[in-house]
């Protein structure tokens, strides 16, 4: 049976307001535009005006400003990262570059706990360089956090500039977007999503992947994370990395969502193809610059938007895809993490559903 795209509409904050119901979310806000058009949105259970985005700090800030850079003629995404960050000298790490790790192919393994690992963020950097790599750069993809802390750190070194000012600089400025940011003011934290009570989550993580070899002591959250960075290494970072730490509205998201599509005020041409190129082919997950390719299996993109669709979801509930052949971009923004619940059947359920609008 073919569903209408009116009844389609109707169908997504029902399909949220049930998630609610059930316990897998504790409110959302969703929004769908095409030709730069909202052609839906909607809200269900407990809703707030800005949001951690989580990994959506990856492609919407430090793959974006990567590519504003390459624009500008300061960085080569296919020159070894150690010829900008000297500390990348271990035999294994020299000749990684800043394409493998913007697709997640670099060899780095997924997560490490550097606040357990080091006793200071400074030394972060270095301490990635010791750790082995997990695969040869360029043989495989595994999502990683550690490449984007390093890509994070290379655009202020290149830039001699903090990420969160280049960020404003470089994107929030030229956009007038007024609630992305980095560390939101303390006035605003009766109206960010909360995240999670403690970081118990992570705490189990880091437990079980140090296994009691940890080299510094770390206080632990214990309450409610609200208006301060969930994810712990971004914390660590006070509250600015590469790869976690950027809020927002999710109007200011739909402004800054168009930058990668055709007529961008940010990146020409040739970096609007590097996003909906697939530098993976071959491997478990299609990867362009920043995002997640709709062609790579099981991913979240639905199955109504064309295999150029790129995405990426965030820890805290967040989700954005953008399909460059119908100009449609799809935005789902919760707050899941107390306790943490897969969203994946929803994620798929309603991406599917909001590319179906005309």
């Amino acid at each position: 049976m073919v569903i209408s795209s009116v009844s389609m509409s109707s169908h997504i904050t029902p399909l949220l307001e049930q998630a609610c119901h059930h316990g897998l979310i504790h409110g959302a806000q969703w929004m769908a535009l095409k030709n730069g058009v909202v052609s839906g949105s909607g809200q269900a259970g407990k809703v707030y005006e800005v949001y951690d985005l989580a990994s959506l700090t990856k492609p919407l800030a430090t793959a974006l400003i990567c590519l504003i850079l390459k624009d500008q003629g300061i960085l080569d995404l296919d020159l070894p990262a150690s010829s900008y960050m000297k500390e990348l000298d271990s035999l294994e790490k020299r000749g990684i570059t800043a394409r493998q790790m913007l697709t997640h192919s670099a060899g780095f393994s997924a997560w490490q706990p550097f606040y357990l690992l080091t006793c200071h963020p400074d030394e972060i950097i270095s301490t990635i360089n010791q750790l082995p790599l997990i695969s040869e750069p360029g043989s495989k993809v595994v999502y990683s956090d550690l490449g984007y802390i390093i890509l994070g750190k290379l655009v202020e070194r290149i830039t001699t500039t903090p990420l969160d000012k280049l960020f404003q600089s470089l994107i929030s400025d030229p956009l007038d977007l007024t609630t992305l940011t980095y560390c939101p003011p303390q006035s605003w934290k009766a109206h960010i999503a909360p995240t999670e009570v403690g970081n118990q989550y992570e705490q189990n993580l880091a437990s079980r992947t140090l296994a009691g070899n940890q080299t510094s002591a770390y206080q632990w959250r214990t309450t409610l994370i609200q208006g301060e960075v969930h994810d712990g290494n971004a914390f660590f970072l006070n509250g600015v990395a590469g790869h976690a730490g950027l809020f927002g509205s999710i109007q200011d998201l739909s402004v800054l969502s168009r930058q990668f599509l055709p007529g961008s005020q940010l990146i020409g041409q040739s970096s609007l193809d590097e996003v909906r190129h697939n530098f993976t082919p071959g491997l478990t997950e299609a990867r362009s610059v920043g995002w997640k390719l709709a062609q790579t299996p099981g991913c979240s993109a639905g199955n109504t938007c064309s295999p150029e669709t790129f995405g990426h979801v965030g820890f805290t509930g967040t989700s954005l895809w953008i399909d460059p052949e119908s100009l449609a971009i799809t935005i789902l923004l919760a707050n899941r993490t107390f306790p943490i619940h897969d969203l994946t059947p929803l994620r798929h359920e309603f991406h599917s559903l909001a590319f179906a609008l005309p």
